[in-house]
């Protein structure tokens, strides 16, 4: 028997085994008889050559007697305080700030406190003791610091901290500036920390890419990357002025900082530990890192320190990795990260938290779902304790997992029940995903988010709405489609006009997959809404964008989904009696999911071809039923029947349960008029012989005898 090269490839293990659920003695994971889908709703050690020599008559002064080489300091804490990681006394939360921190900003302050006040960690940071005889604590300078910095410096010393009230750009400062800029060469490494420690005392001062206040920093930076280009300065030195550059939030923008971070990572094999989180940390400020800088290096390197590290360290790195989109593939490292937060999971702050969560999420979480669940499981009893943001970061971690914890949920309705107006819209949306998706029962709970959002619509206008919600209101949207739910007046807010031209532009190419979806729901389920919807133009665009195509048979490459679902077709095809009986395509085809169609006479239940009208409607069109004919009578009726093929990953792990996503999929055909027949990879099925016992068990038909291929 003549098998194609696409059914030939099914009986390879890797198609089947790669969706194979979580099989541990934590869960209870066997697969359910009937998986329905009904839902209740260098260290460069040389001297630095200062260019600028101060020579007086005096005695050697401090400046000229301070050794870089040796830039510890002796700790005045042996034991740090938590409540320093959760209070933030220290020097950066004082800087004036005009506008909110954001939740990725947040995740640094606990690190940066912790890793500033440890003993171990102190000389890698500015330490304001070493230059006590030139400043005061507030920045001002002391008679001796008068006498012996630049007249340049002095001036701007003075002027930051009169902390005036108009922006440090102002042209009224231009003078002072422009002295400063002229003496820049001439200014001593000390002074050179002394500049950009004062820089933060300036009560207001603009983003680093305002091109007024580039031209009073970026003349430094130029210094700052000239003097390390000449390896001037040792390890330690550049570790402290990259703590002041980071603590005027030039980090992102500074030439000389981007340069120590590619230094440091030419050097990592040689880092002591202490330096491997320091410069984790910088890599928290870059954002993003080279293409030429292979990440291997850093992970390579994880392992000879994981057993040392301390939770904050943890959190340290989990920054560092989440900030530069950073994946760790090594399993035993993510692992090992995972149960160091865990064992000290009454303490941790909520922002590192978050960063440990948002790291797992975005690196190789396969086979390490059981230590999920246990880190899941150990912060249950700190939800009271976490804040809001802490808590969404958490259900997302368990959402992108699929590893699904019924109590902690819960232990996040009791939580936010009657708050939900104090709850940021992404965190919103993130709680709301999660909680549909694994099904939670949280009707109440959806009922206040509704609430809440029609509230918000009538005290704002329509571009205001949109600038503070945006497309997390359209994610939330979707989310209570998954529950059943259809807030007519808000979808109609959602898919007009104004809302999606404020949200996404007047152009169809930016108008992302959940407004499809919306749009897709509520024609199908939503009877009575007769609101607006997406115009045949748009709709027809966006199914052709995110609609999964299916493959040719004579196609040699195609996914191994296509293939599994080729192979079902085949079985189909052998036990219904010919190609003439089924038809593959896809039924709603924005939800990316491949079905075999079959049709059987209600009289007798058997099979009978697949009607014309049916089988030429084009593929990104809905698949609705079509009309019976005028001379059909009762007793040649059909049924349509469908084999819906899911991925793995619309089951959860942990309990081979259906993820919201295809619950809402499996409704909206039961109600196009289809008898739905769910086959979940790895879960219903995981080889190719289950897949023709479950076929033949639905049809009702013996099991096919195993094809010879040739």
């Amino acid at each position: 028997m003549f098998i194609n090269r696409t059914l030939k490839g099914c009986y390879s293990s890797k198609l089947w085994s790669s969706a194979i659920p979580l099989k541990t003695k934590t869960f209870n994971n066997s697969i359910p008889n009937s998986m329905t889908c009904t839902s209740s709703i260098s260290s460069h050690n040389n001297n630095p050559m200062p260019i600028y020599d101060i020579t007086r008559k005096s005695p050697p002064s401090f400046l000229q007697l301070v050794n870089l080489r040796n830039f510890s300091v002796t700790p005045q804490k042996k034991d740090v305080p938590l409540d320093d990681l959760n209070k933030l006394k220290k020097l950066r939360e004082e800087e004036p700030r005009w506008y909110h921190p954001s939740p990725t900003e947040r995740m640094e302050n606990p690190a940066y406190t912790y890793l500033k006040n440890h003993p171990e960690y102190q000389r890698l940071f500015f330490q304001h003791e070493i230059y006590s005889k030139l400043m005061t604590e507030d920045g001002r300078l002391t008679s001796e610091g008068e006498q012996q910095v630049n007249p340049a410096v002095k001036a701007f010393i003075d002027l930051c901290n009169s902390q005036p009230d108009e922006l440090i750009t102002d042209s009224k400062y231009e003078p002072i500036f422009a002295d400063l800029i002229s003496q820049t060469s001439q200014l001593t490494d000390v002074e050179l920390l002394l500049v950009y420690f004062n820089f933060r005392r300036f009560s207001k001062r603009p983003k680093g890419k305002d091109k007024d206040y580039k031209k009073i920093w970026q003349p430094l930076d130029d210094l700052c990357l000239l003097r390390i280009q000449q390896q001037a300065w040792n390890l330690e030195f550049m570790f402290n002025l990259a703590d002041l550059i980071y603590s005027v939030g030039l980090s992102t923008e500074s030439k000389f900082h981007w340069e120590l971070v590619k230094k440091l990572y030419r050097r990592v094999d040689n880092l002591s530990k202490e330096e491997f989180i320091r410069m984790m940390f910088c890599f928290g400020g870059v954002k993003s890192l080279p293409d030429t800088l292979s990440i291997y290096n850093i992970e390579y390197n994880l392992p000879k320190f994981i057993d040392e590290l301390t939770s904050e360290e943890v959190a340290v790195i989990s920054v560092g990795l989440l900030r530069t989109k950073t994946c760790v593939q090594n399993k035993d490292v993510l692992r090992k990260m995972l149960q160091i937060v865990t064992q000290d999971a009454q303490r941790i702050p909520s922002p590192s938290v978050s960063a440990v969560c948002k790291a797992i999420i975005i690196s190789k979480t396969i086979t390490i779902e059981e230590d999920i669940y246990e880190f899941l499981e150990a912060f249950v009893p700190e939800i009271s304790r976490l804040d809001i943001h802490a808590c969404a970061s958490l259900m997302l971690m368990g959402l992108n997992t699929r590893v699904k914890h019924e109590i902690l949920c819960t232990e996040m309705l009791n939580k936010l029940g009657g708050k939900v107006d104090m709850i940021r819209s992404k965190d919103l949306e993130y709680i709301c995903n999660t909680l549909a998706s694994f099904n939670i029962e949280c009707d109440e709970f959806f009922g206040e988010i509704v609430e809440d959002l029609r509230k918000r619509t009538v005290s704002m206008s329509t571009k205001v709405f949109s600038s503070v919600h945006g497309r997390s209101f359209i994610n939330i949207l979707v989310n209570l489609c998954m529950r059943n739910i259809y807030p007519q007046d808000l979808i109609s807010l959602a898919l007009s006009d104004d809302f999606l031209g404020y949200t996404f532009g007047r152009s169809m190419y930016t108008y992302t997959q959940e407004v499809l979806y919306l749009d897709i729901c509520s024609g199908i389920e939503a009877v009575n809404y007769s609101g607006p919807r997406l115009s045949d133009k748009y709709r027809g665009f966006l199914t052709k964008k995110n609609m999964l195509w299916i493959a040719d048979e004579e196609k040699v490459s195609s996914s191994e989904y296509q293939k599994i679902a080729r192979f079902m077709l085949a079985v189909c095809d052998n036990s219904l009696g010919g190609p003439e009986f089924c038809h593959i395509c896809n039924i709603v085809p924005p939800f990316r999911t491949i079905g075999v169609v079959y049709c059987l006479r209600e009289s007798d239940s058997k099979p009978v071809p697949v009607p014309e009208n049916f089988t030429t409607i084009d593929d990104f069109i809905i698949k609705y039923i079509p009309e019976p004919e005028k001379d059909e009578t009762d007793d040649n009726k059909i049924q349509f029947h469908a084999f819906v093929l899911f991925p793995g990953s619309q089951a959860t792990v942990t309990t081979s349960e259906p993820m919201g996503m295809a619950v809402m999929h499996c409704r909206q055909m039961q109600k196009l008029g289809f008898h739905i027949h769910p086959i979940y990879l790895g879960h219903t099925v995981t080889n190719p012989t289950e897949m023709k016992k479950f076929v033949s068990e639905v049809l009702g038909t013996p099991i096919p005898e195993e094809p010879k291929i040739e």
